[in-house]
């Protein structure tokens, strides 16, 4: 396997690139660059080969927020809306160059986020067709609005397979928010899958910061199964 990078302005992009061109890739938004742990807690489970995509050094609040809220988890929230933008850039830019440049024809494409970025991922499922599945592993689905959004918004007939998880103990809050997390993403799950998309929602044990990427390598290799 072999690994080239990519800069999109502030945006880090590293490419993990198998010899078939033909494989599915996996585009993944990441707080931090990630790309061998991720492929490792892949072959662990013994994920199939693909090749992969790993974005990073974003503006993680205002980039992968689908419209302004404010100061909802603590008071450096920065949720500017500008998920529009990033979709723009990654579907426009970022697949463009670099799979023009690698000589890549995917057979399918893969949206995986965490956190904000799982919460992205599914946004862009109603916003482009560009991809065949996402992963939203623990994914901020607690953001205001976004139950209402989905309830009034078809994914992408392009969209087949969707796939949710949570930590056991990331609703156990007070919180108004956060404590809405395992409902909204239980009842988007299911609302899916009665569109058609085939989707699954599994729970796992511990907090929203146990297992990240074992969490995120687990919905990868469903998606691809």
């Amino acid at each position: 396997m072999t690994r080239t990078e990519f800069t999109f302005q502030h945006r880090r992009v590293c490419v993990y690139a198998t010899a078939d061109a033909n494989a599915p890739t996996v585009y993944s938004i990441d707080y931090e660059e990630n790309g061998e742990a991720l492929l490792s807690e892949c072959q662990k489970i013994g994920c199939q080969s693909f090749n992969l995509v790993t974005i990073s050094a974003l503006h993680w609040d205002e980039e992968l927020s689908p419209w302004v809220a404010g100061q909802i988890v603590t008071k450096a929230d920065h949720f500017t809306g500008e998920a529009d933008t990033l979709l723009r850039v990654l579907t426009t830019e970022i697949i463009a160059t670099v799979e023009q440049q690698m000589q890549w024809r995917p057979s399918l494409r893969v949206l995986a986020g965490y956190s904000m970025s799982g919460l992205f991922a599914l946004y862009a499922m109603y916003n482009t067709n560009a991809f065949s599945a996402i992963v939203s592993a623990s994914g901020s689905l607690w953001f205001p609005n976004v139950l209402s959004y989905a309830e009034n918004h078809l994914p992408n007939p392009n969209v087949h397979r969707a796939y949710f998880s949570l930590g056991d103990r990331e609703s156990k809050t007070k919180h108004r928010y956060l404590k809405t997390t395992e409902h909204n993403t239980q009842t988007i799950a299911q609302l899916l899958q009665s569109q058609g998309v085939e989707t699954i929602f599994e729970m796992n044990e511990g907090n929203h910061f146990t297992a990240q990427t074992f969490r995120v390598a687990k919905g990868v290799c469903w998606v691809l199964r």
